[in-house]
């Protein structure tokens, strides 16, 4: 969605004449970003304040008055009192776009003004690597169950108007709610916005793809290689959803999934659905810290399912062979399959 679409919106509803699917769109837009959500409130306390109309030039009026208010109050924060701004009548969505801006901007020099001032916050680095799985509780009580070969950064101490953390790998969240201090997930080319709710996150840097699957609660996928307030690169996720992402080519899919298998490597349970053997020898790699390597590349795209709970590599690699065909050396080091 573009900027102009989204003043349309927001005039829409200051004006009372939103229509419920528009009300829902701008909804969305306003849970997605904070930022957004601090603008949309000072644009209805000077509404509220000032805009009182029953046509199109009482209408004008009202907004020179909300633009010079604004002005006003951003003057004296700089102690320039003295200094006059005047504004032309312009027509009404042309004026209440200026406003909007010039409120967004001003929101926007604040909370520079605010970040700049804040100290600087230690920041904590979780690192397993293959064979190892860890759980982590961050300051607001948030739990995070990390998986092998996966690493989160986050503060010890949540500061600010939003709790943010960075995740390369895999991880199942237990994020503690606050409603007014939104908890963002930061990946490679996309980040997730959750309030409170329990999902799983998939997002190694050497896969092509990232998944994301709730168990409960409520997610927004935010992809970040195009403009972020467009709706089309925002994904709402409830229960039993899950959402898969190509970074190569930015293609979203959705679908219904059964959310605690997908969390169900943090019992020590490993799950394959029509997996190639490829994909699963990542999963072998990380769980017992051996390298695999394919002596028939052919192999690579035999497909198998499974379910294995806190089984030996042995058994797994046993098991698997039995449905189609292959054999297997292994080294302390090392996995080979021919």
């Amino acid at each position: 969605m573009n900027n102009e679409r989204y003043l349309w919106l927001v005039m829409r509803n200051l004006t009372g004449e939103i229509s419920p699917e528009e009300k829902q769109e701008l909804e969305n837009l306003l849970w997605v970003s904070s930022f957004e959500n601090e603008k949309h409130k000072l644009y209805k306390k000077f509404w509220n304040q000032e805009v009182f109309y029953n046509d199109s030039q009482d209408t004008t009026e009202a907004l020179e008055k909300v633009l010079c208010k604004i002005n006003a109050e951003e003057l004296k924060e700089e102690g320039k009192e003295d200094k006059v701004f005047s504004l032309y009548r312009f027509k009404k969505f042309a004026v209440a776009a200026v406003i909007l801006v010039a409120i967004g901007l001003g929101l926007f020099t604040y909370q520079t003004m605010v970040n700049r001032k804040e100290p600087a916050v230690a920041m904590v680095e979780k690192y397993n690597g293959n064979g190892t799985r860890s759980m982590v509780t961050l300051s607001d009580g948030t739990r995070v169950w990390l998986n092998s070969d996966s690493k989160i950064s986050y503060p010890e101490v949540f500061k600010g108007q939003t709790r943010n953390v960075h995740l390369t790998g895999e991880a199942y969240f237990k994020v503690a709610h606050n409603a007014e201090k939104p908890f963002f997930i930061h990946l490679n080319k996309a980040q997730i916005k959750v309030l409170g709710t329990s999902f799983n996150v998939k997002a190694y840097s050497d896969e092509e793809q990232i998944q994301t699957s709730v168990i409960t609660g409520k997610v927004a996928f935010i992809t970040q290689n195009e403009n972020l307030t467009d709706k089309s690169d925002t994904v709402f996720l409830t229960r039993n959803k899950k959402v898969t992402y190509s970074k190569e080519s930015g293609e979203i899919k959705t679908e219904i999934t059964d959310t605690n298998e997908d969390k169900e490597w943090i019992n020590g349970k490993l799950i394959f659905k029509a997996e190639s053997l490829e994909a699963i020898s990542k999963h072998l790699e990380r769980n017992f810290g051996k390298k695999v390597i394919f002596k028939n590349d052919e192999l690579r795209k035999q497909k198998y399912t499974g379910t294995f709970d806190d089984s030996s590599l042995d058994e797994i690699l046993y098991f698997l062979s039995l449905s189609k065909t292959f054999k297997y050396t292994t080294t302390d080091s090392t996995l080979t399959i021919y």
